[in-house]
C-alpha cells in the first residue's frame, strides 16, 4: 500500500511538472538593452543637450568667479600702497570670495548629479511601461536585460521594438 501510494504521489507529481515544464517552454523570452535605451532614444538625446547646456552655464559661471578671484589676487600682489588694514580686508575679501567658488562648484556638482538621478529614474519607469506593453503585445512571457544575459540569439531582443515604443511617448524633462 506505501508503494502504490509513492508511485501514484512520484507520477502525479512529474506529471505536473512536466506540465508545468511544457508550459514555460511554450512561453517567451526576449531580450531588451537598456543601455542603448538610454544612449539612443529621443528623450535621452533631449536630456543630454540639457545637461551639456546646464553644464556650459555653470561652467561659464564658475569660469567667471574664478577669473573674479585671480583679478583681486593681481590686486593685491601689485599693490604696495594699500594700509595693512586694507590688505587685510582685501585678503579677507579674496578668501570669502575662494570659499564661495568652492560651495558654488560643489553646488553645482550635486545640481547635475540630482538632475541625473531624476533623468534616470524616470527614463526607468518609462522604459518599464513600454516593456511591459511589448510584452503584453507581443506575448512574451519574461524580457530580460541584455547585461544579465551571459548569451542569447539576437532573434528575441526586443530593444528596437522597445526604442519605437518611448520615441512614440514624447517624454519631456523639466
Amino acid at each position: 500500500m506505501k508503494k502504490i501510494f509513492v508511485f501514484i504521489s512520484i507520477s502525479v507529481f512529474l506529471i505536473v511538472g512536466l506540465g508545468t515544464a511544457s508550459a514555460f517552454a511554450e512561453g517567451k523570452i526576449g531580450v531588451v538593452n537598456v543601455q542603448r535605451l538610454l544612449a539612443e532614444s529621443d528623450a535621452s538625446k533631449a536630456m543630454e543637450q540639457k545637461f551639456k547646456a546646464a553644464r556650459e552655464k555653470m561652467e561659464n559661471d564658475l569660469q567667471a568667479k574664478a577669473k573674479a578671484i585671480e583679478t583681486l589676487s593681481q590686486q593685491l600682489e601689485s599693490s604696495s600702497v594699500l594700509s595693512p588694514e586694507a590688505r587685510a580686508d582685501k585678503e579677507r575679501e579674496g578668501r570669502q570670495k575662494v570659499d564661495d567658488f568652492r560651495a558654488l562648484e560643489q553646488t553645482y556638482a550635486q545640481d547635475l548629479q540630482s538632475m541625473e538621478v531624476r533623468y534616470l529614474e524616470r527614463m526607468q519607469k518609462e522604459i518599464l511601461e513600454v516593456v511591459d506593453q511589448v510584452a503584453v503585445k507581443g506575448n512574451y512571457t519574461v524580457i530580460l536585460d541584455a547585461q544579465t544575459a551571459l548569451y542569447y540569439q539576437k532573434v528575441i531582443d526586443v530593444t528596437v521594438e522597445v526604442l519605437k515604443g518611448l520615441n512614440s511617448r514624447n517624454i519631456k524633462f523639466n
